[in-house]
């Protein structure tokens, strides 16, 4: 047996800790079904088994709100869903579900981020965020393939000119800096160089 030691809300969930220093994270719908009380003594596992017990219906649920506010990742949904408290088999289930029934897909996900940003990021920004968001490589570069040379050539001009607005395109550092500007946001160094010397009507060395 354990005593509850302390109840605090986080997002999503509910931590409930114990006097031996252990914790669990209870999503919040199912901490209002199974609740206790700081000082209540408990059998943990016990405890743990019920509300686990129930959890499927709760965590589709949660996905399936989660996912009507914006599309996802794969990843995303399933660790959105940990970190509410759900135990992995029953994320492991609500994904496979999700995935089958094509709520969740990488590859339509990955498109229209691809499709959404490409105006104001180059293709290297746009596939670090999509690993990051725990695409896979493949899906990732298949999804900046549809993106031409020309096309990132148009949003490295467009990007640009928003950045020399109104500023001496003339100097040299001006320039550099905008170069380095794109750059940063993933548009390749060429790409870059091209699209502001386009706008100062003459080209410049830079370093990288």
């Amino acid at each position: 047996m354990s005593v509850v030691s302390d109840l605090r809300r986080l997002p999503g969930c509910v931590r409930v800790s114990f006097d031996d220093g252990t914790h669990a994270d209870v999503p919040t719908p199912l901490f209002q079904q199974f609740k206790v009380r700081v000082g209540e003594r408990i059998e943990p596992d016990a405890w743990r088994a019920r509300w686990q017990a129930q959890a499927y219906p709760f965590a589709l649920e949660r996905a399936a709100a989660l996912l009507s506010v914006r599309d996802a990742s794969e990843h995303e949904t399933a660790d959105r869903l940990r970190k509410s408290g759900y135990p992995e088999e029953v994320v492991a289930r609500v994904m496979q579900m999700l995935t089958q029934a094509g709520y969740v897909d990488d590859t339509r996900y990955a498109g229209h981020y691809v499709e959404s940003r490409s105006s104001r990021y180059g293709s290297r920004r746009l596939y670090g965020e999509l690993r990051r968001k725990g695409v896979s490589e493949e899906v990732a570069r298949e999804a900046l393939e549809e993106l031409s040379p020309e096309d990132e050539a148009a949003s490295a001009l467009r990007q640009a000119e928003k950045l020399l607005a109104r500023k001496d395109v003339s100097d040299p550092d001006v320039r550099r800096k905008a170069v380095q500007a794109l750059v940063r946001r993933g548009f390749g160094w060429d790409a870059a160089k091209a699209a502001v010397d386009s706008l100062a009507g003459g080209s410049e060395e830079y370093d990288q």
